[in-house]
């Protein structure tokens, strides 16, 4: 597995990554374009105020990754793991996010406006003021993370997994009046 770490190069456009390991490393206000990394592991990987434009991510686990207010708009990750990751006032805005899990992160404040988001868990996130309008959200899971104030087109939602504390602000959300 190649690795990139603090003294390596950086890279901006135009490449395939696979099988690379990334460690310990910053980018900040950087501008990315069409970057491909497969069956890879980012770990304690920080990026700043960037953009990263028509990318695609497959196969990679990010632990420990920090991605704050970052763009990864018209990008594409497929069978990722985000774990123990701090990705808020984040913008995955009309990207393509399949068969990926989000565990123990903080999503806070993040735009998924219009992204396509298909079999997808968060799990014990806090997901407080991530704005999913208009988006396209099947098969996703939101068991134990916080949802106060996300903004969600429920009609845009085909089949959801969520535990009882939830049911509440999705009843809500729904428009249902409960009553004895």
């Amino acid at each position: 597995m190649q690795k990139y770490s603090k003294n390596k190069q950086t890279f901006t456009s135009d490449v395939k990554l696979e099988k690379t390991e990334f460690e310990d490393l910053v980018l900040n206000k950087e501008s990315l374009k069409n970057i491909e990394i497969i069956n890879s592991r980012l770990i304690n990987f920080e990026i700043n105020d960037s953009k990263l434009e028509v990318c695609n991510f497959s196969n990679t686990k990010f632990e420990n990754f920090f991605f704050k207010q970052s763009s990864m708009k018209n990008s594409k990750a497929t069978g990722i793991k985000f774990e123990n990751c701090k990705l808020d006032l984040a913008n995955f805005r009309i990207s393509d996010v399949k068969n990926t899990v989000f565990q123990n992160c903080n999503i806070q404040n993040s735009d998924f406006q219009r992204a396509r988001l298909n079999k997808v868990a968060f799990l014990n996130c806090d997901l407080t003021n991530v704005d999913f309008s208009q988006s396209d959200l099947q098969d996703i899971d939101l068991r134990g993370s916080i949802v106060q104030n996300t903004k969600i087109d429920i009609v845009n939602f085909k089949e959801i997994t969520i535990n009882p504390s939830q049911a509440i602000f999705f009843a809500s959300a729904l428009g249902l009046n409960i009553k004895n």
